[in-house]
């Protein structure tokens, strides 16, 4: 099977890290109530921040990998899989991602880039992926109209941005860790 996987809060903790980070260095604290992906509600200079943080090398390529993700992907590569990350990137942090994919996820056979706010689905279908694993509802969504079997990953730190779509095609297998796929389920 061709495996595609989205990067951030996927593999990696991004979001929530660079939210807590824009609060502290903004002195603003983001709204408690559920928020979507774009931060819509957001006070503007934290929604700047954040934008920032994306933007800086130095902080989107110094992040920690979900726990069970390393060896999850191991299994899967050697079981045969192809494993493919598609990740929305800013210019100046795609060279660093690079590195640091190549470093921590060996495994992976590529890694391909969308500009920030593009869709992957393109490039879903030219990779003629079997499987897509997002946290995301917009990357979620695209990959269930293409017909890809789908997994939104769920847990307390993406249900935030992603309890409507969960609630809304129950038809969408939801995991809380890559590691919770079962890729014999039909």
């Amino acid at each position: 099977m061709i495996i595609g996987l989205d990067y951030d809060n996927t593999l990696v903790d991004t979001s929530y890290n660079t939210i807590a980070l824009a609060e502290e260095n903004l002195g603003i604290k983001a709204p408690s109530y559920n928020h979507d992906w774009c931060f819509s509600g957001f006070p503007k200079p934290l929604v700047d921040e954040i934008t920032r943080l994306f933007k800086d090398d130095s902080f989107m390529n110094n992040v920690f990998t979900f726990r069970t993700v390393v060896p999850t992907l191991y299994k899967w590569k050697k079981a045969g899989h192809k494993i493919i990350i598609i990740t929305a990137r800013a210019p100046e942090v795609r060279k660093g991602t690079r590195q640091m994919v190549k470093r921590i996820f060996p495994m992976v056979d590529k890694l391909l880039f969308v500009d920030m706010g593009q869709s992957k689905s393109e490039i879903m279908k030219k990779e003629k992926l079997d499987i897509w694993i997002d946290d995301a509802p917009h990357g979620v969504l695209q990959s269930k109209e293409l017909g890809i079997k789908t997994y939104l990953i769920h847990n307390k730190y993406t249900k935030c941005y992603n309890s409507e779509v969960a609630k809304k095609h129950r038809d969408i297998r939801k995991v809380k860790v890559i590691s919770d796929i079962n890729l014999e389920d039909k």
